[in-house]
């Protein structure tokens, strides 16, 4: 394996759209009041369903950050009701601590887009959910949670893309994705997740059961799997991961009988394809401290 240092550039883009308003425009309706009519209009329109977990209202209509719904579920009910590419703004943290969560049983990811999970929406209406932090970032934590990961993926023909976000805190794992896609892009941070239970594996991110992710972007950082992949586990035949951006760095494994694959571990015909990013500083008692392979395709 060659080792890669280098400067990931991400790249925000903010776009400003001002319209050129005279006098009588404007009538007696104040250039603040316009423009946010003309924001929620712009919401209306489809670009993003708003939540906050804490002082948002299911009540709401989610078309803007003030009339911002307080679940996820409620959002995914609405989209399924427009289109099929479910575009989801948070505005605040979700954290265990604050007693959120939308699991089933208590073992669930403190998101679990799975078929018996309170999120199981329409799979016939939804086939994409971006999840997008505002502002300079959302922190979904479990720190103070169960025993699980903070994000589950179970939904065969369903992507999720993950944008601005920091998942943390997860104790069965950051990621567990055992069917459909996922997008990991700019400025997602997959840090501080364990999985320390005998034999389990893939600390940040957990790919098995025929998913596939792909990173672009953000960094998959500071997790520790109990076995294999102290940052990303890869398992199963069909079940792939493409590096195209983006870092893999200082994970680790914490086994003391052995370990494989500090960084990136992949078994059993699953698959690896580097196309871009960098793996570098990880860690393992036994074999392939960046990357291990074994009976698969990289």
């Amino acid at each position: 394996m060659k080792k890669t240092a280098g400067i990931t550039v991400m790249r925000f883009t903010l776009c400003v759209l001002v319209p050129i308003l005279s006098t009588c425009d404007l009538f007696n309706v104040s250039l603040v009041d316009y423009l946010r009519e003309e924001q929620e209009k712009a919401a209306r329109d489809g670009l993003w369903v708003y939540v906050a977990v804490t002082t948002g209202d299911d009540g709401n209509s989610g078309a803007t950050a003030a009339e911002a719904v307080q679940t996820l579920k409620r959002a995914l009910d609405i989209w399924a009701a427009k289109g099929s590419e479910a575009r989801i703004m948070l505005m605040e943290d979700m954290t265990a601590a604050s007693g959120y969560s939308e699991a089933a049983t208590s073992s669930g990811g403190l998101i679990d887009f799975k078929g018996s999970s309170l999120l199981d929406f329409p799979r016939d209406a939804i086939t994409s959910i971006t999840l997008a932090g505002s502002g300079s970032g959302i922190t979904i934590d479990n720190s103070a949670g169960n025993s699980r990961p903070v994000l589950r993926i179970n939904n065969p023909g369903l992507t999720v893309i993950l944008k601005n976000l920091t998942i943390t805190g997860g104790k069965k794992g950051g990621v567990k994705i055992e069917g459909g896609a996922l997008r990991i892009e700019d400025a997602v941070f997959i840090r501080d997740n364990t999985y320390t239970t005998v034999t389990d594996n893939g600390g940040g991110v957990y790919i098995g059961g025929g998913a596939a992710v792909t990173m672009t972007g953000g960094a998959i950082h500071y997790n520790t799997g109990y076995e294999n992949g102290g940052g990303v586990y890869v398992v199963e035949a069909s079940s792939y991961f493409t590096l195209r951006g983006g870092e893999i760095h200082d994970n680790g494994t914490a086994s003391s009988g052995g370990g494989l694959g500090g960084g990136v571990c992949v078994k059993a015909n699953g698959t690896f394809l580097m196309e871009g990013g960098s793996i570098r500083r990880n860690t393992t008692r036994n074999d392939g401290g960046g990357v291990f392979i074994s009976g698969t395709t990289a």
